[in-house]
């Protein structure tokens, strides 16, 4: 759902190390797509909160007068994703067991982030907007590519950073690919 924030321009941060924490930002974003591309699920989970929520809301076709709703809400109920840690967590088990049916052979993925911009920094959270595009290849001649864009909230309490929220927008009503075995 797009909200007001979502039609202007993040804001500038006015610190003295923003150009700092803005590569931090994006190293730390890196780092969690490097991860996702080798596999490492493991020591991704260690970057996410107890208390995440990784949610990826199905699209609604709308009259362009209804463009603030064309994105289901957490009240709605309908989304493509709507997990919390013990399900990543599961999920992640599941990638790794040898008669996961959705993912065997393994996928091969790269992330690629763009896009990257710190739309706030208060109370110890930070938010961020990126684009994830995420191209997904299994046997010879099976690929998909995903294009999304997200909206964080990272926990930054010190050099432990966890991620708080994941919202994941996918521009299409449809899902043109066979599963969601994959991680955003």
């Amino acid at each position: 759902m797009r909200t007001e924030s979502d039609t202007v321009r993040p804001q500038t941060l006015d610190r003295g190390t923003d150009g700092d924490f803005y590569r931090q930002v994006c190293e730390c974003l890196y780092q969690e797509a490097w991860l996702l591309d080798e596999a490492h699920f493991e020591q991704w989970l260690m970057w996410l909160s107890p208390e995440i929520r990784y949610w990826m809301p199905t699209r609604f076709v709308r009259k362009s007068t209804e463009f603030d709703r064309e994105y289901s809400t957490y009240d709605d109920g309908v989304a493509f994703l709507d997990e919390d840690y013990e399900a990543l967590r599961m999920r992640v088990e599941k990638m790794r067991h040898r008669m996961s049916w959705t993912d065997n052979p393994s996928s091969r993925t790269i992330h690629a982030i763009s896009n990257v911009q710190v739309e706030s920094v208060a109370d110890g959270r930070c938010v961020i907007r990126s684009v994830s595009t995420v191209d997904r290849s299994r046997f010879a001649n099976q690929s998909d590519r995903w294009v999304v864009r997200r909206v964080d909230t990272v926990n930054i309490e010190e050099d432990d950073w966890k991620l708080e929220e994941r919202r994941i927008y996918y521009p299409s009503p449809v899902l043109e690919s066979s599963n969601l075995a994959i991680l955003f």
